[in-house]
């Protein structure tokens, strides 16, 4: 498996999922870590490929937000993941 081939997929992955990349800070993806919300636009995009959220403190890479996003733990059923999300149909238009 090729862990990288994703790796600069976050921003792709994020829009799909219907946050707002365009806007840096955006609203924060994790909802558990804010009680109502992300009010002010806490999560940065850094480099295309690392998140953090200055406000509840969750940051990684597209692996750690389908891990959060999606529920999924450890690689390779992240991969596995990004993988069919990637190549499905749906996402192909």
């Amino acid at each position: 498996m090729d862990f990288d081939k994703y790796k600069h997929r976050l921003k792709d992955y994020l829009s799909l999922k219907g946050v707002d990349v365009s806007k840096n800070p955006t609203h924060c993806f994790n909802q558990s870590g804010h009680k109502n919300g992300d009010a002010n636009p806490s999560l940065q995009i850094i480099d295309a490929d690392i998140f953090r959220c200055h406000a509840c403190g969750i940051m990684g890479d597209i692996y750690d937000a389908v891990g959060i996003m999606e529920k999924k733990s450890g690689f390779f059923e992240q991969y596995d993941f990004l993988d069919n999300f990637f190549n499905t149909e749906a996402y192909h238009g």
